[in-house]
């Protein structure tokens, strides 16, 4: 019978529990390194990220120290009031500018105010855009009358109205609004190329750089003209407030449309139309309205696209593209049918246009050539037509303008500054010899 040591049993047993315990210590210690060593990472990545949203919060705040502001007026912004309960008021200015209210009258006090300061600003940066305004605006002026200028957060009041107007914002350009002076755009020309590489044969890999160029952004100045009455100024302010407002959104939204298609590049920006980068697809002998051409007509618009995803400018996602039409060749697509009969490109019940090859169509009167065998249809992303508005408006009144004087009329000239530049020509496509003659 086997003879068991009762001590002897007892010390392996403690020494096994002992070295499991001092084993289990080591794994609860490490487990905390671990945790430890997580939590140091994901504390340093807060920090990283923390650092970087200062760094970023810096920067906008010097960005926006570099803009225009007005020290001691708070301007409201569209929409919305100052802590004093006012906003800009559109016809309030016009009734300081044509005489019928006192810059001393309190009523009056919140714009007479916006514009001291805003013109100090303005002659204190001495902006070519603010120069360029302020001589553009009394250039014909009555002899005594004297300018209203007002800046970009009153300005942004104006621009829904503006957008509201123009085509080629609401198919999707790149806008930017608060410019200030000369802008060199960068534009990237190309990407850094991939290679696979033998490395048993110690091939060098090739070197590529990314391309680039740039693209002047200057203020060309435009002005617009609305004619009042002599009953319409002496109205209270609020009744023609928003009539001012929209009616010279409307003016400068149907110039910057013309501008940005057919824009010469002399005084005013060079426009898509003109633009030698721009693609351009032959129609040549295909005539809308013949049954004959239906297929061809389809044809035609899949190859128009494919010149601008040739030229890898036709984004799979993030952008805007779409077609721009004249009010001729929009109407000419609507009323296109096939060998049946029915519309191709709508329904019976669709009152209108409103998509070509599964991508948006709008018309403008600005694409309108007058001639039915040329009319255009442009293609393209969009967003690759850079808008620029630059910081503020001024305004002057004028009863000097035609008959205004014998008329008792009296207008207000409003004057803004804006550039348009194409930044990848190649990503937009224009039709020439479309041929709507046969249902125009």
């Amino acid at each position: 019978m086997p003879q068991f040591d009762a001590k002897e049993i007892i010390d392996s047993t403690v020494e096994m529990l002992t070295e499991q315990i001092k084993k289990s210590q080591d794994d609860w210690q490490n487990a905390q390194a671990t945790e430890q060593k997580s939590r140091d990472e994901q504390r340093k990545e807060i920090a990283d990220s923390v650092e970087e949203m200062r760094k970023q919060i810096e920067g906008l705040q010097t960005s926006l120290a570099k803009r225009p502001s007005l020290p001691g007026v708070e301007v409201a912004k569209a929409g919305e009031k100052n802590t004093a309960g006012r906003k800009f008021s559109m016809g309030r200015m016009a009734k300081l500018l044509t005489g019928r209210a006192r810059a001393d009258d309190k009523e009056y006090g919140y714009e007479v105010e916006v514009n001291k300061q805003a013109i100090e600003q303005g002659q204190g940066n001495a902006s070519e855009d603010f120069i360029a305004m302020k001589t553009a605006i009394n250039a014909g002026t009555d002899s005594a009358g004297g300018f209203f200028f007002i800046p970009h957060e009153v300005q942004d009041q104006i621009i829904p109205y503006l957008e509201e107007h123009e085509i080629a914002v609401q198919m999707g350009l790149t806008v930017i609004t608060g410019v200030v002076g000369n802008v060199s755009w960068v534009v990237d020309q190309g990407v850094p190329i991939a290679y696979y590489v033998d490395t048993e044969a110690e091939e060098a890999i090739t070197e590529s750089v990314n391309r680039f160029s740039n693209i002047e952004i200057r203020p060309r100045v435009m002005g617009a003209l609305v004619p009042l009455s002599f009953n319409m100024v002496n109205q209270p302010a609020r009744a023609i407030d928003t009539w001012i407002q929209e009616r010279i959104a409307k003016q400068f939204a149907l110039k910057e449309d013309t501008v940005i298609f057919n824009g010469t590049g002399n005084k005013e920006p060079l426009g898509l139309l003109n633009d030698t980068g721009v693609q351009s697809y032959a129609w040549t002998g295909i005539q809308f309205g013949d049954a004959t051409n239906v297929q061809t007509i389809t044809t035609n618009l899949r190859k128009q696209m494919k010149k601008v995803d040739d030229e890898n400018a036709f984004p799979d996602t993030g952008g805007k593209m779409g077609w721009a039409a004249s009010r001729e060749a929009f109407w000419a697509l609507g009323e296109t049918k096939d060998r049946d009969g029915r519309p191709m490109f709508s329904s019976e019940d669709q009152a209108m246009l409103s998509s070509v090859m599964q991508l948006p169509i709008m018309r403008t009167g600005q694409l309108n050539t007058g001639v039915s065998t040329a009319e255009n249809l442009v293609f393209g992303d969009w967003t690759q037509g850079l808008l620029a508005r630059y910081s503020g408006m001024a305004f002057a009144a004028s009863t000097e303008t035609s008959n205004n004087f014998a008329t008792l009329r009296t207008s207000i000239r409003g004057v803004m500054a804006h550039d348009f530049v194409t930044l990848q020509p190649k990503a937009f496509c224009k039709a020439t010899g479309l041929d709507i003659s046969a249902v125009a």
